[in-house]
């Protein structure tokens, strides 16, 4: 015992100062900065930092819970987390802070709040540089660049990269709406009730959540803006996107030849071109388009449509490159005539 107290710890981490007796130690910590997570599950999408942490995650696969609670039966896959759940019965909180008296259940709840009182952000992306209190934060943000959604929702072939987004999603299928099934594919969808309307216009919602986001559309709102630049959104999904403009990430990546996308809509678009697929098609003809916007421009043809016009002379076009060109020329012709002035100007009495 002497000697496990005496026993010195010269590998000490430049971040949180925390020191190890093996430098083996030091490494395996480090990834908690770092983010790095090496060890993955083969089952899932799951990965992480240390080879224990893996061991520990596969019993989930197992469905083996040896470790059950005396007091309600509710059994566990690790022994740690029986430990845990057995405070929600004695309401003993033996994690205190320092700072404010604050007292919580489990450790990591207690090391996330001091967080608050330091400022400290331990936590930084390989990726982009930003810091973050919380590691369970950073692997979160990590996500955004890797394009990685582990969480995939069994109705439908959605997916995200928290699992409270899955939950909610979810709701969205068991929200007392009406089963029925594809005829085409056989597959189960289900018609969900839309209970939140908008006040400012007939668009309706299934969640609450989704219709706050609809009415910063409404208000003008944009409280997520862009640390690169001046921008702001109104969405945190569309400060994600328009992130990678900054960065040049392209997450989604075709599997067929390679090429790499900014955005997945932009991938799930040049994946048809490859299947062949053109599954929007004209009502008055028979072409059909493997993109709507594609769809959208040829409809002007049977409608006769001319939605853009030039702001100098108010002359309508069908096509936006036919406005362009139409104002080309006249900058050009404008550009000329100036010239012709003042060469009138200066031309000798």
């Amino acid at each position: 015992l002497l000697l496990h107290k005496c026993q010195k710890r010269p590998y000490a981490c430049k971040v949180c100062r925390k020191s190890y007796t093996a430098a083996h130690s030091l490494k395996c910590h480090m990834r908690v900065h770092t983010g790095e997570r090496p060890y993955s599950c083969k089952e899932c999408c799951k990965s992480f930092s240390q080879s224990s942490h893996l061991t520990t995650h596969m019993i989930t696969h197992t469905g083996a819970k040896m470790f059950s609670c005396r007091l309600c039966g509710k059994k566990f896959s690790q022994s740690h987390h029986l430990g845990s759940h057995m405070r929600t019965h004695s309401g003993e909180k033996p994690f205190s802070c320092e700072e404010c008296g604050q007292t919580f259940s489990q450790r990591s709840h207690l090391t996330g709040h001091m967080t608050t009182h330091t400022g400290e952000k331990l936590f930084s992306c390989q990726f982009c540089g930003k810091g973050f209190s919380r590691s369970s934060h950073l692997t979160s943000h990590v996500m955004v660049h890797t394009g990685s959604r582990p969480f995939s929702c069994t109705e439908c072939e959605r997916s995200f990269r928290q699992s409270s987004n899955l939950t909610r999603h979810m709701k969205t299928h068991r929200g007392g709406g009406k089963s029925f099934h594809c005829s085409d594919c056989l597959k189960r969808l289900t018609q969900t009730k839309k209970r939140y309307f908008c006040k400012e216009c007939e668009k309706s919602y299934t969640t609450a959540r989704s219709l706050n986001h609809h009415m910063k559309i409404h208000t003008g709102k944009k409280s997520h803006p862009c640390t690169e630049c001046d921008k702001s959104f109104s969405q945190s999904s569309d400060l994600t996107r328009h992130m990678r403009t900054h960065t040049g990430a392209k997450p989604f990546t075709c599997s067929v030849c390679g090429k790499g996308f900014s955005q997945g809509v932009n991938l799930t678009n040049h994946v048809r071109i490859h299947a062949g697929e053109r599954p929007f098609s004209c009502k008055e003809c028979s072409r059909s388009f493997n993109h709507s916007s594609h769809l959208t421009r040829h409809m002007i043809i049977h409608t006769g449509e001319k939605p853009f016009s030039c702001q100098l002379c108010g002359k309508r076009f069908s096509q936006r490159y036919a406005l362009k060109r139409h104002i080309k020329t006249n900058e050009e012709k404008m550009f000329s005539c100036k010239i012709s002035e003042l060469q009138v100007k200066r031309a000798p009495k």
